[in-house]
């Protein structure tokens, strides 16, 4: 998981996840937290993280497809001076975290 563009505008700041394995995953009931879990964002029953794909987790608003998704959100959820993100699957366990602090 990686988490970019912090100073930026809400479409510029993202999380990656990637499907490193060689099966799909459903993404039904997983979530991703900023610290302190002051934001959260919890993927559609329908989506399906391909193996070996990558998604980019956009904090503004778009269009949904299969390697780009929207939180929807107009003000940042990353904080300046660093922060970090936190995926939890559906049984509410963590499954990958990723810290960015910014210099």
């Amino acid at each position: 998981m990686d988490v970019g563009a912090p100073k930026e505008t809400a479409n510029q700041e993202y999380v990656k996840i990637t499907n490193k394995g060689t099966k799909a995953v459903s993404m039904k009931g997983w979530k991703i937290t900023d610290k302190g879990a002051k934001h959260t964002y919890k993927f559609s029953s329908s989506y399906t993280l391909k193996a070996k794909s990558t998604v980019t987790l956009y904090t503004g608003k778009g269009k949904n497809t299969a390697t780009k998704l929207y939180w929807g959100r107009v003000a940042h959820v990353w904080n300046n001076e660093g922060d970090t993100a936190y995926l939890y699957n559906a049984q509410g366990k963590l499954v990958s975290s990723k810290t960015v602090k910014v210099k």
